[in-house]
């Protein structure tokens, strides 16, 4: 942990591969996919397709985007208990919030 948060320190560069798991849906899926892990980032977003892999649905949504060029919105889903693994296995597996597709 970082001195002052409750956010876990991964000494993964950018761009690692990793497996996504999930606490819902097919418990037992287990996707090899990239992931960027940012300790700053307030959101985590992730291909629709993966979620289908992992067989996980959950509440739709739409998102509005503010950006230098104007606002739009998105229609997502946000999803819940979605994990992260290394593919070593050397750290515990990090459990995601919430995700949108």
């Amino acid at each position: 942990m970082h001195k002052g948060t409750n956010t876990p320190q991964i000494q993964q560069s950018p761009g690692t591969s990793g497996a996504m798991t999930t606490d819902r849906g097919n418990p037992s899926a287990k996707v090899t996919t990239y992931a960027v892990l940012d300790n700053l980032s307030t959101d985590v977003f992730v291909k629709h397709s993966l979620l289908e892999q992992l067989g996980v649905e959950d509440q739709e949504v739409y998102l509005e985007i503010d950006t230098v060029t104007g606002v739009s919105s998105v229609h997502t889903q946000k999803v819940k208990g979605l994990r992260i693994q290394d593919m070593d296995n050397l750290h515990k597996s990090i459990k995601v919030p919430f995700a949108y597709s």
